[in-house]
C-alpha cells in the first residue's frame, strides 16, 4: 500500500459526499491506496454517509470515537494508516481529479519526507477559488526542511502536502490535541526535521470555505481562542527547538525566531481589536510571561516602524498603557 488518505469527519453531512467523490479513482488499484475515515462522534448523519461509502468501496475504512477534535482523529488515523505515505484531508474540502494517480507516480520515482504541492484557498464546488498558496521553490529539485525554511517558506497547513510514515513516526510527530491550530504547530515542527522535500507546482487541494468553521468564526470567543493558540504555538516551538539544540542548533535559533514573531503578532493582533476587552488582553500578556516567551528578543530586522513598536511592546509597562489608551480611545 503505497498512500493512505485520513479525513476527519464532525457534523458535516452536507460536505463530505463531495470529498470522498474527489478520492475514488476508479483507474487505481485498490492495493495502492486507502481512505480511513475518522468520525469524531458526529452528531447528524456524516457517519452514515460515509458507512453507505464503505459497503461500496473496498478501500475505505470508517473508524469511529468519541468526540475529541480534528487533532486526536487525524492522530487515531496515523495509527490505522498502512500506507507508506499519509495524505490528512478535511472532510469538508476536496482534492484535485487525478491527483492520487499523479502522486502514486511521484511516490514510486523516488522516496522523500514530504512532497509538497499547491493549495487552492476560498474554493467552491465548482473549483472556482479565491486565491492559490505555492512557493518559491524549484520543481524536481530535493530540498531539505532547513533550505524550505530559511527560504522564508512555512507551510502553515498540514494538508497540501504528504508525509512518509516512517519519518513522522521516527520523530514521534503527532497533532497537539490541546492546539486551537494544530496544523501550525505540526508543520512547524515536521519542515524542520525534513531531509528530502520536493515541491509540485500544480494545486492538489481546494481549501472550502465553510461557514461556521473555526477559521470563518469571527465571534469574539473564537478571536481570543486564536490569540491564546499563538501562545501555545509559540511555547511549543521553543521547546522544541531545545529540545533539537545538541544535533540541530539551527533548529533551535529558527524556532526562537519563529515563536518570538508569533508571540509579536499576537501582541500586535490583541493591540489594533479594540473589542478585546482590557482584562483578557492583560491575562494573555500574563500567559506569555509565565511560560517565558515574554520579554521577546531583541529584533534587528524590518522597518523602522517595525523595529520601534517591537521595542514599545517588549516594554510591559509602555504595551500596557499602549492598549489601556487604545480602548479608551474606543
Amino acid at each position: 500500500m503505497f498512500l493512505s488518505i485520513i479525513v476527519p469527519i464532525y457534523n458535516i453531512a452536507g460536505y463530505i459526499n463531495n470529498c470522498i467523490k474527489s478520492l475514488l479513482n476508479p483507474d487505481i488499484n485498490n492495493n495502492f491506496y486507502e481512505i480511513i475515515i475518522i468520525d469524531d462522534g458526529s452528531i447528524d448523519n456524516s457517519l452514515e454517509i460515509v458507512k453507505d461509502f464503505a459497503n461500496k468501496y473496498q478501500m475505505i475504512k470508517v473508524v469511529s470515537q468519541k468526540n475529541q477534535g480534528a487533532a486526536a482523529a487525524r492522530n487515531r488515523g496515523i495509527n490505522e494508516a498502512q500506507g507508506d505515505y499519509l495524505w490528512f484531508v478535511d472532510g469538508d474540502d476536496y482534492i484535485e481529479t487525478n491527483f492520487i494517480k499523479f502522486l502514486l507516480k511521484e511516490i514510486k520515482e523516488m522516496q522523500a519526507d514530504i512532497f509538497l504541492f499547491q493549495m487552492a484557498l476560498g474554493a467552491d464546488l465548482e473549483k472556482q477559488f479565491d486565491k492559490t498558496v505555492s512557493y518559491n521553490l524549484e520543481p524536481g529539485r530535493i530540498y531539505t526542511g532547513e533550505q524550505v525554511l530559511k527560504n522564508g517558506i512555512f507551510p502553515s497547513s498540514a494538508c497540501n502536502a504528504i508525509y512518509r510514515r516512517d519519518f513522522l513516526k521516527q520523530n514521534n510527530f503527532i497533532f497537539n490535541k490541546e492546539s486551537y491550530r494544530e496544523d501550525v504547530e505540526f508543520t512547524g515542527k515536521v519542515f524542520c526535521l525534513a531531509n528530502s522535500i520536493k515541491y509540485i507546482p500544480l494545486i492538489g487541494y481546494y481549501y472550502f470555505t465553510r461557514p461556521g468553521s473555526k477559521t470563518q468564526n469571527i465571534s469574539l470567543n473564537n478571536r481570543i481562542h486564536l490569540l491564546d493558540a499563538e501562545i501555545t504555538i509559540a511555547n511549543s516551538f521553543l521547546r522544541f527547538g531545545k529540545s533539537t539544540k545538541k544535533q540541530h542548533p539551527w533548529i533551535n535559533r529558527y524556532m526562537k525566531e519563529r515563536a518570538n514573531m508569533v508571540l509579536f503578532n499576537m501582541m500586535l493582533s490583541i493591540y489594533r481589536d479594540k473589542e478585546i476587552p482590557f482584562e483578557a488582553a492583560t491575562a494573555l500578556l500574563e500567559k506569555s510571561k509565565n511560560l517565558s516567551l515574554y520579554p521577546l528578543d531583541l529584533y534587528n530586522s524590518g522597518s523602522i516602524k517595525h523595529r520601534c513598536m517591537w521595542f514599545l511592546f517588549n516594554l510591559e509597562i509602555m504595551y500596557v498603557f499602549m492598549l489601556k489608551m487604545n480602548r479608551l480611545r474606543g
